[in-house]
């Protein structure tokens, strides 16, 4: 080769180089993650760094380590229940000691909402509180996706609806037995139908079922968060406490209640929670961006579809029904299709009264969700309660939009 064509491709062979270096120092996006200068920022590394925050809701961003990060909060709807919240502050009578309020994207597992009443506690996502009749959730998918259950399926008990002793697990039928049909039981929150139902399933079955929903297990997300506890259980009346929620050993957190939520709303599926919505160094360069991802498909299309009818009339005509009545007068709301459930029970001193709801609304178009768990701790006198609470979020959450 000749010196002049040599001096030729010298010109080509620079472009060549600098091109080169100029591509390797661009963003490359691959699937779920986002190369940056041979930086890569997985859930994992993401969730390193939000460890090192001091969560604030009203917070739009902030700064780890010259990283920017950004939250799929909806400010607009946090701001709105946290003056709600902060409005508790000047109750003598019915002021509550705690308020804690979650609500998730059915659709992507992004966290929405995450609104906190409680004097000199930073909002955190891994306390525990008792699940009481939340539970009736998953002892209903199970005798459903079990062995077939229907929402008119009967069942009879004997003695109070909100009792439960070993006497009123026994299948014996006289002129006091009351009848009713499951979709009925779990409106209400009858406790002996849900013994019975643990005693049906038995403690394997049951067990298995709640790991299908997520307790103890660590599902995958950008941030430390703790799903539900449940304890091995072997006797038939540990079994039917179990089912029925009638127990302080069965805990959750409150965005776990409205994961348990989300199931119904989503044909089955379990995505994982995403608190951040995307990561970018300080030139703007992106170096993580959340995706929806099914952490697992849980439900078949039978289940999903009677508990949806299940929680659907809880709030048309069980527990919830007083709170939810007004939906008919209300022009937005009565477009959305709403489901819930509602627990309570008392500490062991009875001076606190633990108060969920758990639910989710929908419009009927299918083209806006949300999934929505509320935790409200009475003290001596009963304030406003959960349902209360879920019913503004869920109304603020749609005014707006396209329903």
């Amino acid at each position: 080769m000749s010196i002049i064509n040599m001096n030729k491709k010298k010109p080509i062979l620079l472009a060549f180089l600098i091109f080169t270096a100029v591509f390797l120092s661009m963003n490359i996006t691959h699937g779920k993650r986002i190369r940056v200068d041979n930086l890569v920022l997985n859930k994992a590394d993401v969730n390193k760094l939000v460890g090192q925050i001091e969560f604030d809701p009203l917070k739009k961003r902030y700064i780890v380590d010259d990283k920017i990060i950004t939250t799929n909060i909806d400010y607009k709807l946090q701001k709105i229940i946290e003056i709600e919240l902060k409005s508790k502050q000047r109750l003598n009578r019915g002021k509550p000691l705690e308020v804690v309020i979650r609500a998730i994207d059915p659709n992507s597992g992004n966290v929405l909402l995450a609104a906190n009443f409680v004097k000199d506690k930073p909002v955190k996502f891994t306390t525990l509180y008792p699940a009481a009749s939340l539970f009736k959730i998953i002892s209903a998918a199970a005798i459903i996706d079990k062995y077939g259950y229907k929402a008119n399926t009967p069942f009879y008990y004997n003695g109070g609806s909100h009792t439960l002793y070993k006497s009123q697990l026994k299948n014996k039928k006289n002129r006091y037995t009351n009848r009713t049909s499951l979709s009925s039981a779990f409106a209400k929150s009858v406790n002996p139908v849900f013994g019975k139902i643990g005693n049906i399933l038995g403690a394997d079955s049951l067990k298995r079922y709640s790991d299908i929903f997520g307790f103890n297990e660590k599902i995958k997300s950008d941030f430390y968060f703790r799903s539900g506890k449940i304890k091995s259980i072997k006797r038939p009346y540990h079994v039917a406490e179990t089912a029925s929620g009638f127990n302080r050993e069965t805990e959750i957190t409150p965005l776990f209640g409205s994961i348990l939520s989300s199931v119904i709303v989503n044909n089955g599926k379990i995505y994982e929670p995403h608190l951040v919505k995307d990561v970018q160094d300080s030139n703007g360069n992106m170096l993580y961006e959340s995706k929806p991802v099914v952490h697992k498909d849980i439900l078949r299309g039978r289940t999903f579809n009677t508990l949806n009818r299940l929680m659907v009339n809880t709030v048309k005509s069980g527990t919830a029904r007083k709170i939810f009545r007004k939906v008919r007068r209300d022009k937005l709301m009565k477009r959305l299709i709403i489901g819930g459930k509602t627990g309570s029970i008392n500490n062991r001193n009875n001076k606190i009264r633990y108060d969920w709801f758990a639910g989710f609304a929908k419009d009927k178009n299918g083209n806006n969700s949300i999934a929505i768990s509320v935790l409200v701790m009475h003290g001596k006198y009963i304030g406003k309660r959960s349902g209360e609470y879920a019913y503004l979020v869920i109304k603020k959450f749609f005014e707006g939009r396209n329903v």
